[in-house]
């Protein structure tokens, strides 16, 4: 990329003339790939008096994103509900997908390190 004028402006009736300039640069692309998408997570077990109300949680439950990234990668993480939608998108509840003995059982997600 080479550098060039990006604002110029000129005080009428002075010749004061303000001139801003970016030299040249480069502009390098960086690139991420999931290793494996298709993640499992362990739960853990958890009893119906471990749910006080909606939205109550039964603890944390670890896992990992692996990632194969460009050195100078730096990572943003979101968490998107997918086809089955949010129960409750403010307080990041997600729709359960095939529903059956796990249902109404929600993790805290917690941002590790990335």
């Amino acid at each position: 990329m080479t550098g060039g004028s990006i604002v110029q402006a000129l005080v009428v009736g002075d010749t004061n003339i303000i001139d801003y300039t970016i030299g040249s640069g480069v502009v390098q692309t960086v690139a991420c790939s999931v290793t494996n998408s298709n993640i499992s997570v362990t739960m853990g077990k958890a009893k119906n008096t471990d749910f006080g109300s909606p939205g109550s949680t039964s603890g944390d439950a670890d896992f990992s994103i692996d990632l194969n990234c460009d050195a100078s990668t730096k990572i943003n993480l979101t968490l998107a509900p997918g086809s089955s939608g949010a129960a409750d998108a403010a307080k990041g509840i997600l729709n359960i997908d095939n529903a059956g003995a796990g249902q109404n059982r929600q993790r805290r997600w917690r941002a590790g390190d990335v």
